[in-house]
């Protein structure tokens, strides 16, 4: 999407790509042509953040709420970008999933 393909946008998630391809190995391009499992990612995240949390590590406890934020914040920018009757259809089912 044109919207979120610019210096600025990529700039503002830069840590959601670090962190994607420290631990799966994918760039920005790779992410913009494959595959990517979300659900995945944010289980990740979370056992990562219990176990931060549980050693008391308050810089990394930072960096994955940082994180974490971002990419549900950039998720729901892209899900509030997209228009039309499919959109809606498409919405409830991932609601459904969720």
């Amino acid at each position: 999407m044109d919207r979120f393909n610019n210096d600025r946008h990529t700039k503002r998630i830069e840590p959601i790509y670090d962190y994607i391809e420290k631990y799966w190995k994918m760039d920005k391009h790779k992410l913009a042509t494959f595959d990517f499992d979300l659900e995945e990612c944010f289980t990740l995240l979370e056992s990562q953040y219990t176990e931060a949390k549980e050693e008391r590590d308050n810089e990394r406890i930072r960096d994955l709420f940082a994180i974490q934020f971002r990419l549900k914040r950039f998720l729901a920018e892209v899900l509030s970008s997209l228009k039309g009757i499919e959109t809606h259809s498409a919405l409830r089912a991932l609601g459904e999933i969720l």
